[in-house]
């Protein structure tokens, strides 16, 4: 059925306006990720060392679709809803809104997830609406919401331990958990994480491990590999950060997210049937 589409509904529009956005001062098309000078030696080293993602999938029931993502310590489980009737302030609004599905995303650490922070509120607070937001603006635009209009699609996010690495594992997962619902994506979103601890100079990949999980200042990227472009960047500092030192983070984050895509592509094509394993997964 993809064969008889035209062309242009197999290549992602271009959003200039999130290409261009500027992330406190910093301009996105103007940090060196593909092609620009290797990290330094140090950087690679840590990235070789790096832990490995465990995947797994459908592991909730009456969803359609769920994924399950171990990295280091951390562990992040994620379910798919819908499509579903949206609400009626949806309905109710232009008809623009009505021809695209609208994701709603819902991250909730678990009551016993963080040993340093204690036991977390059932309320959701500022750090989880933060990241709830993060994960629907780079998400959204990677999924091909025309396809089901007039609907809803719920993502919900449970962090069930939180050893470092927590917002970028929880974008693995919900990336997973998307492709196992069926929904149509023009790219597997992935993430990492560094961040410099108090009194460091230098950024530090985040392992899962809770070595390197208090940072003063940390910075996540999403990247879309296939697609070489930007899905999302969080920067949280306690003072501003100059454009060279966010663009050195990104450098660092650059090839654990081309890794994790290599790694969920090839579980992907494995859950695949024998015959059908000659599919193309972007």
């Amino acid at each position: 059925r993809n064969s008889q589409l035209p062309i242009s509904d197999h290549v992602m529009p271009l959003d200039r306006y999130r290409n261009t956005a500027l992330v406190d001062g910093i301009d996105v098309r103007a940090l060196p990720l593909a092609g620009d000078s290797p990290a330094p030696a140090s950087q690679g080293k840590q990235q070789q060392q790096q832990q490995q993602h465990w995947f797994q999938r459908r592991l909730v029931q009456d969803t359609v679709g769920s994924g399950y993502v171990e990295f280091g310590d951390t562990k992040v489980l994620c379910s798919v809803h819908g499509p579903i009737e949206p609400k009626r302030s949806v309905l109710t609004d232009a008809g623009a809104e009505q021809s695209r599905a609208q994701l709603q995303v819902y991250y909730k650490l678990a009551p016993f997830a963080s040993h340093q922070a204690g036991r977390v509120s059932y309320l959701p607070d500022e750090t989880e609406r933060r990241a709830a937001s993060f994960l629907q603006d780079t998400l959204a635009p990677s999924l091909r919401l025309d396809r089901l209009p007039k609907s809803r699609i719920e993502l919900h996010c449970l962090v069930l331990e939180d050893a470092g690495c927590c917002l970028a594992t929880a974008v693995n997962c919900a990336c997973l958990a998307l492709v196992d619902a069926g929904l149509e994506m023009y790219d597997l979103v992935t993430a990492a994480t560094v961040c410099r601890p108090v009194g460091a100079t230098d950024w530090q990949l985040e392992v899962g491990d809770g070595s390197n999980s208090c940072g003063s200042s940390s910075v996540t990227l999403a990247y879309m590999r296939s697609l070489r472009q930007v899905a999302g960047m969080l920067v949280e500092a306690a003072e501003p950060l100059q454009p060279r030192v966010v663009s050195a983070a990104c450098r660092i984050c650059e090839d654990p997210c081309k890794m994790t895509h290599s790694s969920l592509r090839q579980f992907l094509l494995d859950c695949l049937p024998a015959d059908d394993r000659t599919a193309k997964i972007a």
